[in-house]
Parts: structure tokens; sequence; C-alpha cells
């Protein structure tokens, strides 16, 4: 019966404790000051410890954006689509807003300049079947994808991940967990490149924006990868009412925040 009781007690102390592999972190001064509210998740994949900011909004659902375009490369590479990160994606001649995606792209260049019309192409040429197959065996959130849908689906609609599924998702991928070719790890690694420090630490990623009823909502995710060998997964998702920050300042909000924290938490 004595043994009964202590069994109890711990594990009522273990749950109020938390786990020990987590840290919460104080960021708000951060967004305040970006007038964006949002989530931060840090993930070392060293040692699996998992610092997070705002867990509410970690846990909700916001549509991937371009986020998708990580998904997007390893299924055309996966497929033969693609053979790699110089593998051309011509410019369909229709003239659009974004100046960078009026012209020629290859895969890494699209991926760069975020250029929605040639992953729209590549998503089509795809087809429906082998895109609902690969996020399935990704386990990459919950996305509505038919054949009505196919070239929008991440960009507006009901398809929905959370920051703690993209940071599942992103810790899987650069653990080599997934089933893919080694070539097609080579080349998201290649074309997800942002910046090298001059001391040698490395910043992989990709930003995604998207816009509702409600306002805007922005990603920024990646890894970190320091020549120490430790190595970080961390994802950032932003939010604002359309009035309160301007599209520019709140495009801007999304890698300045990573910026900010990885430097506080001596990272990069």
């Amino acid at each position: 019966m004595k043994f009964t009781v202590f069994i109890v007690i711990v594990a009522v102390f273990s749950i109020g404790c938390g786990s020990p592999n987590t840290k919460e972190l104080d960021l708000s001064k951060i967004y305040n000051k970006y007038g964006v509210e949002g989530g931060f998740l840090l993930k070392s994949l060293n040692d699996g410890k998992v610092y997070f900011y705002n867990e509410d909004h970690c846990q909700k659902g916001y549509l991937p954006a371009s986020t998708f375009k990580i998904v997007s490369s390893i299924i055309g590479l996966e497929t033969g689509l693609m053979s790699g990160a110089s593998y051309p994606m011509p410019w369909d001649s229709i003239t659009r807003q974004m100046e960078a995606w009026n012209q020629d792209h290859t895969l890494g260049t699209a991926f760069q300049a975020s250029c929605v019309p040639c992953f729209q192409q590549m998503v089509q040429r795809i087809g429906v079947g082998a895109v609902q197959e690969h996020i399935r065996a990704f386990d990459y959130g919950r996305m509505d994808v038919q054949s009505n849908n196919l070239t929008t689906f991440w960009l507006k609609g009901n398809s929905r991940i959370t920051p703690y599924e993209q940071l599942d998702f992103l810790t899987d991928f650069f653990q080599q967990k997934l089933n893919l070719k080694p070539s097609t790890y080579h080349t998201v690694n290649e074309i997800m490149t942002l910046v090298q420090s001059p001391n040698g630490i490395v910043m992989k990623g990709k930003t995604g924006l998207s816009f509702t009823e409600k306002g805007q909502s922005g990603w920024f995710v990646g890894a970190i990868e320091r020549p120490d060998g430790e190595r970080f997964i961390f994802v950032n998702h932003i939010t604002s009412s359309a009035s309160s920050v301007s599209s520019e300042s709140f495009m801007q909000a999304r890698k300045r925040i990573v910026g900010e924290v990885l430097k506080e938490m001596k990272v990069f």
C-alpha cells in the first residue's frame, strides 16, 4: 500500500514539474516590439531539448504557405520530376506583380525567390495522388488536397499545420528519418541554405506568408548547423491584424525575431 501511494505521489509530482527536456522562454518583449503575436520553438538535435514560447499558439494550426515548398521540392525530387537544384523551371511568360517571378528559374532559384507560379506548375505535374501519398508518409499536418485546389491548398482554404508539427517534420528531415533518396536530402539542404556566418555557422530555412479574414500569418522555419557539431531546428510563426502592422514590416519581423532569439540564446 505504501509503495502504491509513493508511485502516485511521484507521478503527480512529475506531471506538475513538466518534462525535464523542455524549457519555456519569455520572448514577449521581442514579439511586442514588432507588434505581432506568435509562437517560437527551438529544438537541439543533439540532446532533444525543446525550448518554447507561447505553448497555446504553437499547438494551433495555420496555413503552411510557402514553407510547403520544402515538401513540394522533396516530392518533385522523389518522384523523378526534377533531377537537382539546377533543374530548369521556365517562366510561362505571364507577367506578375512579383518581379522576381517574371523570369526563368531553376529549382534552387525558384525556392529562394519563393516563386509561387513555379511551384504551382510543378505540383500540377506531380498530380493529386502523389502529393497526397507523400504528405501522409511525412505526417505533414492536415493538408486538404483535392483536384480542384491542387495549386492553392497550401496558400488558402482548410489546410493546417501547427508549429509543433512543423518542428516534427523538420526534425525528421534533418535527422534523415524520412524514407528519401540521398540525392533528395542533398538537394533540399542545398536549396534551403540561406547564409553562412564568418565563424562557420550555417542557417537553412524557408519563410511563408498567407492572408486570412483576420489578417496576416507568417512563418520562418529552418535549421542551424554549427561547426562544433551542434544542430538546432527553429520554428517561428507570427500573426497580426491587417491594420496593426504593414505587410513589409510583418514580413521582416518573421526573420528578425528569429535572429534576435538565436542571438540571445547564443545559437547563431
